[in-house]
């Protein structure tokens, strides 16, 4: 070791990286970091022409999506002209569940914006948008992510703390020559995502199907109920009286990502806060459901995730509310986690959603708002576990997705210093050879 040096490469506070890559920080890297606002108004000025606004639902892991792409009036662009995409910019999302995803803007799209949740990043000349996705995409970007976000229970990222993020930075010539080969990788694995939204999309149908009634499984033609959700149980909120400080130590609590991205509550998900002796919170019980209050969009709040689990002192966000049943006569908890995440009661919580630019759930509504289930608690255990069936493939081919992932990673970590052009990796890939 000299001068700090090991073999070629240097220690540094994201890693090993070669001595001849620097490490910047993203602000350096770029021409302009910001976003943009929502319109005055909100839904209700969209229009179904004119210049694309971008949102946090149309950016998703790299790749963009134009599915829900709402569009402005062209004097609304001019005072957001600050915030106008050109092609080839960067998007990453800075707030809510979503937080974190990236993807470059494309060329198809035409003129357009972003608002106050979409962050964009356009890069100077000297640094490939490619490779800097790479990077963000990666565990180095992933980890100052954690580290960097503004406030301890609900997920958000400031420009000043995301444009702090320490890149490593090759010279130009490599950075192509990295990102061709995790382009590469990339086909690869978006193969196995179009395999998992093919299984998802017919899951989601036989859900919709199942949960209304319109197909029964055989040996089942019992009625079926409909009751209002006050009567099944009752709510309780979340953490309360807790600053940042409070969080990262202590026990374990139930995040708004862990709610939002799951219909069962993933223990290995679990956050950390500090909570005192004798101090009154509310903690989880086995099949408690547990809500969202708030979203981006109307028809993303009240998303709802089971705790399937019999841990004890495990606690909630304070942007949830959990509700627990009286008992489980009616409704068994295996079958709730797909009945709150179905067609008919997304509906619902979209039709009662209140709000302009944020929206939220009432729940004097929520409540009032009634639901249809199988009367036959073994009816309800038979329609879980077919949707179960389906949940484990999808999981298999997300695992496998996972390990094409991984050995990505590798190939990016490896360019820090540890492999170069032609080395053998672990298991037996080479990189360059893929």
């Amino acid at each position: 070791m000299k001068n700090g040096t090991k073999h070629g490469y240097s220690k540094t506070k994201i890693g090993w990286i070669s001595n001849e890559w620097t490490v910047s920080k993203l602000r350096d890297c770029c021409l302009k970091i910001g976003s943009g606002i929502t319109p005055r108004g909100g839904e209700a000025t969209y229009l179904t022409a004119g210049v694309a606004l971008v949102r946090s639902q149309n950016v998703l892991s790299g790749k963009f999506s134009s599915v829900g792409l709402k569009y402005i009036s062209e004097a609304q662009n001019n005072k957001m002209i600050s915030s106008s995409l050109r092609y080839g910019d960067i998007l990453f999302n800075i707030t809510g569940a979503s937080i974190g995803r990236c993807c470059i803007f494309p060329d198809n799209i035409g003129k357009a914006n972003v608002n106050q949740h979409v962050c964009i990043i356009r890069l100077v000349p000297e640094c490939s948008t490619l490779y800097f996705m790479g990077v963000l995409n990666s565990r180095v970007a992933k980890k100052q992510l954690f580290e960097n976000q503004a406030g301890g229970a609900r997920e958000g990222l400031n420009f000043q703390n995301l444009g702090a993020f320490k890149i490593p930075l090759p010279p130009l010539p490599e950075q192509k020559t990295i990102a061709t080969v995790l382009e590469c990788w990339d086909k690869a694995i978006q193969k196995y995502e179009e395999k998992i939204e093919k299984k998802k999309n017919i899951k989601k149908g036989l859900m919709q199907k199942l949960l209304s009634g319109e197909q029964r499984l055989p040996g089942f033609d019992g009625e079926w109920e409909k009751k209002k959700i006050e009567h099944l149980g009752r709510t309780y909120p979340g953490l309360s009286g807790k600053t940042k400080k409070d969080f990262g130590t202590g026990k374990p609590f139930v995040s708004y990502m862990n709610v939002f991205s799951n219909q069962v509550v993933v223990p290995e998900e679990y956050c950390f806060v500090d909570i005192r002796n004798n101090e009154k919170q509310n903690s989880l019980k086995f099949g408690d459901i547990l809500f969202t209050t708030s979203s981006e969009t109307p028809n993303e709040v009240g998303m709802s995730s089971v705790f399937l689990t019999h841990q004890e002192q495990i606690y909630l966000n304070s942007f949830c509310f959990g509700f627990r049943l009286y008992d489980f006569s009616c409704i068994r908890p295996e079958y709730a986690q797909y009945l709150f995440r179905g067609h008919m009661f997304r509906k619902s919580m979209t039709r009662i959603a209140q709000g302009a630019s944020r929206y939220n759930l009432s729940k004097r509504y929520f409540m009032q708002t009634e639901i249809r289930f199988p009367k036959s608690l073994p009816e309800q255990k038979a329609i879980a576990s077919i949707l179960t069936s389906f949940d484990d493939k999808i999981e298999l081919l997300q695992s496998q997705n996972k390990t094409l992932e991984t050995i990505a990673q590798t190939i990016f970590k490896g360019w820090f210093g540890k492999y170069k052009i032609g080395d053998d990796l672990p298991d037996g890939w080479r990189v360059g050879t893929l």
